[in-house]
């Protein structure tokens, strides 16, 4: 079966559409030069069924790989039928492929091979065959002892056939899949106390007895056993029903329970299952399952940053960054409406007269730099800074000075201070400030400040340290990735790192561009990227469309028509009798093109996105900043009250609840329960982070901060 079939079969899509964009891999191109400039090959696949498409090839790539070094390795042995390799070439998944390979592959000495070394596989065989023969079963049996090896009695010879059948049992392929499939529908797992007193807090109490089935069991649920056993504090099994087992075993294995040697057969078989198999399988089981737990929480991830990525800029502002702080001061950064560094101050909170001191500090850089927005970081001491900010907020409420307040996720910004590109881009700031900076800049582009940091760093997903750290960085990358390409760069602003997430451009290219950048002191052309060490013909075709040049040369350089697709523009231009500047600031012209002469030359989706752009070159896809109207009584905890109604932004998103900003300084916890009015299952088929609803306070823990809320309407 060919490839193209298995993932058409696989992900429900069209075969021709898969073999084209199987060839569009094979020649080099990335996913989203794909999904956005290859629209007609791949039938118009949005950007996640080209992933999709992407990552099933390359799997089907490697389990033909294996394939074929298992049929090599099985054939260098001799023992290649032609059954066998028939089999091996139908199968197309994993586990089984393994099990096929099991009895084959090399492996360290096992009781059954040096039983086999001292001459009992004959004996094994009799036993597995379960036939009648000739002479009884116990003088077939001490017909095998080998006075030499010291094995004569029929305990002792018994023993070391029983070896070979169990491990024979154990690599049986139907035996394997059959358990499989009965683990995989029917187990549990168990949890009980190993070490109390190593849980101080209490945390993992509700499972100190506890089971469940894992098919039922949720995510968080599993990832939270896993880490308990990690921590030496839950002792976990999985358990089925043994005498299920091996009834199933029996099935596969038995065929005359008339023969001698059945009862000898049974204790193999116990051997095997007990010994090998229900280890293995309770292995495989909970790996299957923590699997699909970790996947959950990485699309929880997933979902998260790719909302935070693309949050609103708050282009236009000039913002006032607070990186909070109680024992060492709250540090103060100031950058303007481009982003740009312009001063900084020390606050503290704690102490007599402190509070009236910090804002007198807070009104005086508000006032010498216009400030309109301060930025205020979400950790120790946020609450009292958002308090301070609350009463300067109400001052100049009404005039032509309004001040707002975002509360800014701060994870990782000591991280980014504290890195070489910090120091690279402000080589003159103590690190505490370059953190400020980073707050600010959070909320002036996020995308563009975001991609500095490690994306696991960020705070907005959950058990992210407990799942396989592999394929969470692959796909936290590729949803950097698709939210960097979505929106487009800024070539002659963009950071190494942002760059980097360019498709196409490399790290080595990212750096080689912002050092040509600094030379020349900018581009004006996408064409001047071709000059660029190591940006070739290809690197060109894949990141062109993705890189913006602000007040260009050329118009289009600033949109995401791709170079290749600037021809036909002209034509567009020649036919409506303007110029590109010109149509743009009349995009009702562009109704009137005749799309019929055009849809040969590029094709109907790709035109589509051509007049799309050239209605407002340049455009941002992100929605546009709006401040939080946050209640203006409400300046912290002690403020609060059962039954109040407040507005809140959705600032992280878990399986378990929503996470929400009241403008406190400290998150307010949305059960799912308190989501909605009707049963939820999913909360990210209804929420995202940054969405704004009225939240109703339903508790208030003052002790342990903590605000229990219920969302309205």
């Amino acid at each position: 079966m060919k490839i193209s079939t298995l993932i058409a079969e696989e992900l429900k899509l069209q075969e021709k559409k898969i073999q084209s964009t199987m060839a569009l891999l094979d020649e080099g191109n990335t996913v989203p030069f794909i999904s956005r400039y290859r629209k007609e090959a791949t039938g118009n696949l949005t950007e996640t069924e080209v992933t999709a498409v992407a990552e099933k090839y390359s799997f089907f790539k490697e389990l033909l790989a294996r394939k074929e070094y298992i049929l090599q390795t099985i054939e260098k042995q001799g023992k290649l039928t032609e059954e066998l390799q028939r089999r091996i070439d139908a199968c197309f998944n994993k586990n089984e492929l393994e099990d096929l390979y099991l009895p084959y592959k090399p492996k360290r000495r096992t009781k059954a091979q040096m039983a086999r070394e001292m001459g009992f596989e004959p004996l094994a065989e009799i036993i597995l065959a379960q036939k009648c023969e000739e002479q009884s079963a116990e003088e077939i049996i001490l017909s095998f002892a080998n006075e030499e090896k010291g094995v004569t009695g029929r305990d002792e010879i018994l023993e070391q056939a029983l070896f070979i059948v169990a491990e024979t049992v154990t690599h049986h392929p139907e035996v394997r899949k059959k358990l499989r499939a009965f683990y995989i529908d029917s187990a549990l797992i168990t949890s009980g106390v190993k070490d109390e007193a190593a849980d101080e807090k209490g945390v993992y109490m509700d499972y100190y007895e506890y089971n469940e089935p894992l098919k039922e069991i949720k995510s968080h649920r599993l990832l939270a056993l896993n880490r308990g056993e990690k921590e030496g504090i839950l002792k976990i099994e999985v358990a089925v029903d043994e005498d299920l087992c091996m009834a199933l075993i029996r099935k596969e294995i038995v065929s005359r329970e008339e023969s001698p040697f059945f009862a000898i057969l049974l204790e193999g078989m116990e051997l095997a299952y007990f010994g090998y198999l229900h280890p293995s399988m309770a292995t495989e089981c909970r790996s299957h399952y923590t699997a699909l737990a970790e996947d959950v929480a990485i699309d929880v991830f997933e979902r998260n940053l790719n909302d935070l990525l693309l949050g609103s800029p708050a282009f236009g502002h000039t913002i006032m960054g607070i990186d909070p702080g109680l024992r060492t001061g709250s540090k103060i950064a100031v950058i303007d409406e481009r982003g740009k560094y312009l001063a900084h101050e020390v606050i503290h909170t704690l102490g007599e007269g402190a509070l009236e001191r910090a804002y007198a500090v807070l009104k005086r850089v508000k006032e010498k730099y216009d400030v309109t927005l301060a930025a205020v970081g979400n950790g120790k001491g946020s609450k009292e800074i958002a308090a301070l900010i609350r009463r300067l907020m109400k001052e100049y409420a009404g005039g032509n000075k309004t001040l707002h307040m975002a509360i800014v996720n701060e994870s990782g910004a000591s991280i980014y201070s504290a890195s070489p590109l910090a120091v690279k881009e402000f080589p003159g700031l103590d690190v505490t400030i370059r953190g400020a900076v980073s707050i600010a800049r959070r909320i002036h582009d996020p995308l563009a400040e975001f991609v500095k940091i490690n994306p696991k760093s960020l705070g907005v997903g959950q058990y992210q340290h407990d799942v396989d750290q592999k394929e969470l960085k692959s796909r936290l990358d590729r949803v950097v990735s698709r939210a960097v390409n979505s929106v487009g760069v800024d070539v002659n602003s963009a950071s190494v790192p942002l760059l980097s997430y360019v498709a196409g451009i490399s790290e080595t290219n990212a750096k080689e561009i912002v050092n040509q950048r600094d030379l020349k002191g900018g581009f004006v052309s996408r064409d001047e990227l071709t000059q660029v060490k190591g940006i070739g013909d290809k690197t060109f075709e894949q990141c062109a469309g993705f890189l913006r040049i602000r007040n260009g040369k050329n118009v289009l350089d600033n949109t995401a028509i791709h170079p290749e697709r600037y021809s036909v523009v002209e034509k567009i231009c020649a036919e409506a009798g303007l110029n590109i500047e010109e149509l743009s600031k009349n995009p009702q012209e562009l109704e009137r093109v005749d799309k019929e002469r055009y849809k040969d030359e590029v094709g109907a989706y790709t035109l589509e996105d051509i007049l799309e752009e050239l209605k407002k070159p340049g455009r941002d896809v992100r929605e546009a900043f709006e401040p939080v109207p946050y209640n203006d009584m409400v300046e912290s905890i002690d403020d609060l009250s059962e039954g109040m109604v407040l507005p809140g932004i959705i600032t992280n998103m878990t399986n378990f609840g929503l996470f929400v900003d009241l403008g406190i300084g400290i998150s307010g916890l949305c059960h799912i329960s308190q989501a909605a009015d009707r049963f939820i299952k999913d909360l990210s088929e209804h929420f995202r982070v940054g969405d704004r609803h009225s939240f109703q306070v339903i508790s208030v823990d003052r002790e342990r901060e903590r605000v229990g809320l219920k969302r309205i309407g």
